[in-house]
């Protein structure tokens, strides 16, 4: 896991499990719109691929953050799901 620092605060986290699964992005409304989720997929992507991912991830995106993960290079890879209530969308980001 990665925190992003902004004025001695944690404004946004994410998590890759196991170097292929995308398992959590978070970034305080506020501070969206400023590069942070690119910044943190970035320096995440690096990490793993230094210990020996293959540069395959994938993650269940939120309706609202498909545009987010699209700009990583993530694509869909099938239709809308739901799990214990919650919409998700499948997505793939193949090297």
């Amino acid at each position: 896991m990665l925190c992003f620092i902004k004025e001695d605060k944690i404004v946004a986290v994410i998590a890759i499990y196991s170097k292929e699964k995308l398992s959590q992005l978070f970034v305080d409304p506020n501070c969206r719109k400023l590069n942070i989720a690119r910044q943190l997929w970035s320096a995440a992507n690096e990490i793993c691929i230094a210990e020996g991912s293959n540069g395959n991830y994938w993650v269940k995106s939120s309706t609202m953050a498909i545009p987010v993960y699209e700009s990583f290079g993530f694509r869909l890879d099938g239709a809308k799901s739901k799990q214990d209530g919650i919409v998700y969308y499948s997505m793939q980001l193949v090297p």
